[in-house]
């Protein structure tokens, strides 16, 4: 393959361009993947993509494991569930 790593392949950051769609991002703040969906999001936000971002402090509400997002007895998940709801709309 050239050369190239799988990783390099694989990974999104590369392959951004301005005609991305528009992104909705979240994850949460406990073994989850916090820090390359922040990286993601800053990337797209660079290349002028509309983005919108869904991260929470784990100082303020707590730890919030991958998948938070399905736990809708949560404050945490009826949140992203709303956001998710509000972004899809903007974004028809």
């Amino acid at each position: 393959m050239g050369g190239l790593k799988c990783s390099e392949i694989a990974s999104i950051y590369k392959h951004v361009t301005k005609d991305y769609p528009p992104t909705f991002i979240t994850d949460g703040n406990t073994a989850s993947f916090e820090d390359q969906a922040k990286a993601l999001a800053s990337t797209l936000q660079n290349k002028g993509v509309p983005v919108d971002t869904l991260f929470f402090d784990k100082n303020i509400s707590g730890e919030l494991a991958h998948e938070f997002q399905f736990k809708m007895n949560t404050p945490a998940g009826q949140e992203a569930f709303n956001q998710v709801l509000k972004f899809l709309n903007e974004n028809k």
